[in-house]
């Protein structure tokens, strides 16, 4: 008697499931490395299958060891020219297309597969996420910092545009790490109740008890300078 693999596990409609090179039926539960003929003797039809689990209706009944045999197989024999005039195809161009058109759109209309897309672009998204996170970490360690929202914590005090110089990324790369981490940067500003209370420009690093001035040197008005770098449209720009 075959070996049950497991009851039929707990997929989304439109995935056919397969365990260590067997596909698992999802009405017995059991494994096959061929799973169209046993559905066929002990279930339903193929096409009724496919169509009660929300499968593609182009989806090979077959584990992926058969499939890259199979593959193998008919590359070898389409080296015959026989073989290739004989496996000619009975539609033309123009009848395919619209074939295939018609099949691809009724097959994102499914669940199932809507979900399987929805899954791998999230997944798509996590891994390329882990990707840039492991990148700015490393960065971060050669600044001498444990990781990135620590040094930008520390530099809290430079622009987009000169911390992007610094790191060597462009301006919205920094831009989008300090609103992913909650880091925007501060003008920096000795206490305010001192006399000498002064603040820095962030375009060229000189204090100043008030900016007005001093900005329209960089061809910048109070718009443009708060724009600029983030700050906020009332902020400002005198000790």
């Amino acid at each position: 008697m075959r070996e049950r693999v497991g009851t039929p596990p707990d997929v989304l409609p439109g995935v056919q499931p397969e365990v260590d090179g067997k596909l698992i039926c999802l009405e017995c539960g059991l494994g096959f490395v061929g799973l169209g003929q046993h559905v066929v003797r002990a279930h339903l039809p193929v096409a009724e299958y496919r169509r009660i689990h929300e499968l593609p209706p182009t989806l090979g009944l077959h584990a992926s060891a058969l499939k890259q045999w199979r593959s193998r197989s008919m590359r070898e024999k389409f080296k015959d020219p026989e073989v290739r005039a004989a496996f000619k195809p009975r539609r033309g161009v123009e009848e395919l297309i619209p074939m295939a058109i018609q099949a691809k759109r009724e097959a994102k209309e499914r669940a199932g597969v809507q979900a399987a897309r929805k899954a791998a672009i999230a997944k798509g998204v996590a891994v390329r996420r882990a990707k840039a996170e492991e990148k700015y970490r490393l960065m971060a360690k050669t600044f001498g910092y444990a990781d990135m929202p620590a040094l930008l914590a520390a530099n809290r005090a430079l622009s987009n545009s000169r911390l992007a110089t610094v790191l060597g990324l462009d301006h919205r790369s920094v831009e989008y790490l300090r609103n992913l981490h909650g880091a925007q940067f501060r003008s920096v500003r000795t206490p305010s109740g001192s006399r000498d209370a002064r603040l820095v420009c962030l375009e060229c690093g000189r204090t100043f008890r008030s900016l007005y001035a001093h900005i329209s040197q960089h061809a910048l008005s109070p718009q443009q300078y708060r724009h600029r770098h983030g700050l906020a449209e009332d902020a400002r720009l005198r000790a």
